[in-house]
């Protein structure tokens, strides 16, 4: 699985290595979980939901039943302070 593959990457990764290689295969590992997500969201809801209901969901989901292509999304959290 990809992000298996990933994490089995940076635990190899040692003391020294080159931060930007590491960082372009951390941020295509999550943009290729993201399509997953996406493809599987556009898979599945049509079977489980309602025209009307397919028409109202909100946020991230609504953003992966629509998109035709790959979405790039991030999110930070931040501690509670």
């Amino acid at each position: 699985m990809l992000s298996r593959s990933f994490f089995a990457a940076v635990s190899e990764l040692g003391d020294n290595f080159n931060a930007t290689v590491a960082l372009k295969r951390q941020e295509q590992t999550i943009d290729d979980v993201w399509d997953i997500s996406r493809l599987d969201v556009q898979r599945t809801l049509p079977s489980i939901l309602s025209p009307v209901q397919l028409k109202l969901l909100p946020g991230f989901a609504s953003m992966l039943y629509t998109s035709k292509t790959k979405v790039k999304m991030r999110m930070f959290m931040s501690g509670g302070g």
